[in-house]
């Protein structure tokens, strides 16, 4: 009788056959995704795990290859798309590489830092990188401010006032030195001398 990972072709044979590449066990099934097996390979009843960041395309394959672009080796044997924000332009990695700030990415498995897109030029992501969607792309702190929540313009802030944040709202404006802001939720400063100056 042939051992396990050994067959004969036919009737009569005078020797036993070794499974070949990709292939393995009692009646030489195919390795399943993500496993492998060399034809020169000792071990006849079972296939090799690729490592962490290689994986196979296809059943019975006889050697393990590095995750594709736009993957990364989530375990042995299994290659995953990049998440949202984050791309892969090289082979075989573990991990992923993050869209940098001002940029951002909405879809998996990004292939190239190309395809992280960039916010307008008056806004930003502040200090935040992987960004998925251009919400996170807020009005520039100190120059900008989005004047509702329903506004995806940014409006320049006001003489006088100051925008202390990224995404700035009218509730978080302030007024710098030498002007006031006589109504709080309104984008107006007026000079402190010129008020003064009317009151007289």
């Amino acid at each position: 009788a042939c051992t396990i990972g050994a067959y004969t072709k036919e009737e009569g044979a005078s020797a036993c056959i070794n499974c070949g590449a990709g292939r393995f066990g009692e009646r030489c099934i195919e390795c399943p995704i993500g496993w492998s097996r060399h034809e020169r390979d000792e071990k006849l009843d079972g296939c090799r795990q690729c490592d962490t960041g290689k994986t196979t395309n296809l059943n019975g394959s006889a050697s393990c290859d590095g995750c594709d672009l736009g993957k990364f080796g989530s375990a042995p044997g299994v290659c995953a798309d990049c998440p949202e924000g984050r791309y892969q332009d090289a082979k075989g990695l573990l991990q992923c590489k993050v869209c940098p700030r001002n940029t951002f990415y909405g879809i998996k498995g990004a292939t190239a830092l190309s395809q992280c897109e960039a916010c307008p030029s008056d806004r930003s992501t502040g200090l935040t990188n992987g960004s998925t969607s251009n919400a996170s792309c807020l009005c520039l702190a100190g120059k900008y401010y989005q004047d509702d929540a329903m506004s995806v313009a940014c409006t320049p802030c006001p003489d006088g006032g100051i925008c202390p944040k990224f995404g700035s709202r009218t509730s978080d404006m302030y007024a710098q030195a030498g002007f006031w802001q006589p109504l709080k939720d309104v984008p107006e400063f007026l000079r402190c001398a010129d008020a003064h100056s009317n009151l007289k």
